[in-house]
């Protein structure tokens, strides 16, 4: 049933509708979670909720400030407000209209007073929907319920219009179309094909973002084949854009397969795909032009490089021990990448894992003597010699597996007497 879930939300936000009222101001719900409701999706407790209302930024500060937890205005200057009541964060956003300039990466934004006015500048009629707190009653004037049962991508007023409003939309476009299983209207797929060149004013953290949700969808698979059909993918990701022009659908088909919650396993596949070059070297200029954080390009470097490396860790038990250490906690992620391109060798080494972890903890490459031990067992001070000798140890450990502090101390010693 549509809208099972709407009266847990209204009386949530029931103090928030009357803050706003008895300031002589409206109060809607907005957006995706007016969509997820009519989906029968019920809120978690930890989703955002936006909200849209004719008062502006100083009156909404106002209006939330004796009810929130906290309230911060780092967006302010785009009319919204956020705040927090007990654990749920909400942003307040006044009616408003936004736009790009030809060469801006950032929307030029006007307050409107009327519902109607924001919500025809919304990406899509399916998100251009509203509820009015705290009756309840749905505003609907583009027919976004229509078009969810239906199975319609449309735009409130044309999708040029949208788009030259803000250019990421075409990417979400292709996102909303495989989520909800929507198909783009015609002159969406159009205006995506013939507009594709206005991506290049999008901050590269706004495609990187809108990606990372795009990753989230059960089967990604229609969306990138919507991208590439319409010349968005070459400008995002040329590498996936390539493999797709020579009828390869390798790509489509890894991302797909990995896990849609493990969002670093996908964005690996992705990585895989878009960079002909595997090095950690390559990996990290992937990484830095995807604006990615430091952590998250050292991972993708762990599992990428490990995927690619498969075969050279079959040379040998010390080599794939050295493998294992530096795949480290991305060993899995890089064997299930690396079954993608290489099953017979990944399977190999794996049978030569599951032997060496009967026996040792390929998690603790570790020697059992520290810089200190070696400093007093060898007689010297800090410097590289300690490095040196520890360097000795640990390849010992690849060599032979797990050393006792009696082999260890042994093999100091022998070095010492060279």
């Amino acid at each position: 049933m549509p809208f099972a879930h709407l009266g847990e939300v209204v009386d949530e936000m029931a103090p928030i509708a009357r803050a706003f009222h008895g300031t002589g101001h409206r109060v809607y719900l907005v957006g995706g979670v007016v969509r997820d409701l009519w989906l029968d999706l019920p809120l978690d407790p930890a989703t955002d909720i936006d909200l849209t209302t004719d008062a502006v930024p100083v009156e909404t500060k106002a209006i939330v400030g004796p009810i929130a937890d906290a309230v911060w205005a780092q967006g302010e200057r785009f009319g919204t407000i956020g705040f927090r009541i007990g654990g749920r964060a909400i942003e307040v956003t006044t009616h408003r209209s936004e736009a790009y300039t030809a060469e801006s990466r950032k929307p030029h934004v006007a307050f409107a007073t009327e519902i109607d006015t924001d919500l025809s500048r919304r990406d899509f009629t399916v998100n251009a929907m509203a509820i009015e707190l705290p009756a309840g009653e749905l505003v609907d004037p583009f027919s976004g319920v229509s078009d969810l049962v239906g199975g319609h991508l449309r735009t409130p007023l044309g999708a040029v219009t949208a788009f030259s409003d803000d250019p990421l939309r075409m990417l979400r476009a292709a996102r909303f179309a495989a989520r909800y299983d929507l198909a783009p209207a015609d002159d969406v797929v159009q205006a995506m094909t013939e507009m594709a060149d206005r991506l290049d004013i999008v901050a590269v953290e706004r495609i990187r973002d809108e990606l990372d949700k795009l990753l989230e969808v059960d089967d990604p698979g229609d969306a990138f084949l919507l991208l590439h059909a319409t010349g968005l993918l070459r400008r995002v990701l040329p590498g996936v854009a390539a493999a797709l022009d020579r009828d390869d659908q390798a790509p489509v088909r890894a991302v797909g397969q990995a896990d849609p919650a493990d969002d670093l396993a996908r964005l690996a596949a992705l990585a895989w795909w878009d960079t002909s070059d595997h090095r950690l070297a390559g990996v990290r200029a992937w990484s830095a032009r995807m604006r990615l954080p430091n952590a998250v390009a050292d991972s993708l470097g762990a599992i990428v490089v490990g995927a690619a490396t498969v075969g050279d860790a079959l040379a040998g038990v010390p080599a794939s021990r050295r493998w294992a250490f530096r795949t480290g906690q991305q060993r899995q992620r890089a064997l299930d990448l690396a079954l993608r391109v290489d099953h017979d060798a990944t399977h190999r080494l794996m049978v030569v894992l599951d032997h060496l972890a009967a026996t040792e903890d390929l998690d603790d490459p570790g020697v059992p003597l520290d810089g200190s031990d070696v400093m007093e067992l060898l007689g010297i001070g800090p410097g590289p010699r300690v490095g040196q000798a520890l360097a000795h140890l640990r390849d010992l450990r690849f060599e032979h597996g797990p050393l006792s502090v009696s082999e260890a101390r042994a093999a100091l010693e022998s070095l010492s007497m060279r």
